[in-house]
């Protein structure tokens, strides 16, 4: 009979792995280099994640994981304030170094993916994620169907974008004005929205 393998152990191998790979590249990664820089066998990081392609996938799960965990719990009761207070915990999340380094992982981890889809699927379904959240969100504040896809679409590009930004550039400030600014017309914006929803 197979051993099943110790979650507990499992994430903590994740963890070290996302934290090391914050200074180097998923191009390198191999798990006999991983296992050399942790201190651990190869044999038992194949035993936790089976191959390499599974664990990028991992990777990005455990960074949209860390993501996900920064921002406010969902209330019952919706409202533009509490939607722009999930964002801005989610950008003032993506100002931190060592998160901008794991933004980094995550695009390059999708650059992998959509050279070879057959590779892994997680940043697509990363994506989906954030997309159906903020289209629930929007229906939730009164917005029709169509108009909550569109928006959320927007919306999710515009996030990545910053996040683009901030991995190239790494102007926090600059791109902290900017996203305040964009926050202010989308708050603007979607007021209306909702005005003609009703």
């Amino acid at each position: 009979m197979p051993r099943v393998a110790d979650s507990s152990r499992r994430d903590v191998l994740l963890s070290q792995i996302v934290d090391h790979l914050g200074n180097s590249s998923l191009s390198e990664l191999s798990f006999r280099r991983l296992a050399l820089a942790l201190g651990v066998s190869t044999y038992s990081l194949v035993y936790h994640f089976g191959s390499r392609e599974q664990l990028i996938s991992e990777i990005v799960r455990a960074i949209s994981e860390r993501q996900k965990s920064s921002e406010p719990p969902t209330r019952d009761e919706a409202s533009i304030e509490h939607h722009l207070e999930q964002i801005r915990a989610s950008f003032d999340w993506q100002l931190q170094p060592e998160n901008i380094k794991l933004q980094r992982l995550e695009f390059e981890a999708a650059m992998i993916e959509t050279l070879d889809p057959q590779l892994h699927s997680y940043t697509r379904t990363t994506f989906a994620f954030w997309m159906d959240e903020t289209e629930r969100t929007l229906r939730a504040l009164g917005l029709t169907q169509a108009d909550a896809a569109t928006e959320a679409r927007i919306l999710n590009n515009l996030f990545y974008g910053f996040q683009y930004d901030l991995v190239i550039n790494g102007d926090t400030a600059a791109a902290t004005k900017a996203f305040t600014l964009v926050m202010e017309r989308y708050r603007e914006h979607l007021g209306n929205l909702i005005e003609l929803s009703l």
